[in-house]
């Protein structure tokens, strides 16, 4: 099955935009099991965090302080972007023409 070119920009679009969103998923649910635990969950430091019997504090803290990946990946996504909206302009406009 081949897809067209603007099928393969959107699926593009979508993975560019799940990569500068990606910190986000460990972070929030590192903080929302946390707080569902009982636990404290930040990033001045490891706290203890005991479940079934083990400690998971140190997890999630990594886990927690992993949205400050943001600053890494939303501006690799925004040059990306512009790649991809470069990308997008050249197939609108310039290859229509030759159709």
């Amino acid at each position: 099955m081949k897809l067209r070119a603007s099928t393969w920009l959107w699926i593009s679009l979508a993975l560019i935009v799940a990569f500068a969103l990606s910190p986000l998923a460990p972070a929030i649910g590192a903080g929302e099991f946390g707080a569902s635990m009982g636990c404290r969950v930040d990033e001045a430091g490891v706290h203890p965090c005991l479940v079934l019997g083990s400690d998971v504090g140190g997890l999630l803290n990594t886990m927690f302080v992993m949205g400050w990946l943001m600053f890494l990946t939303l501006p690799l996504a925004g040059i990306a972007g512009l790649i991809w909206l470069g990308f997008a302009v050249w197939i609108l406009f310039f290859r229509r023409r030759r159709v």
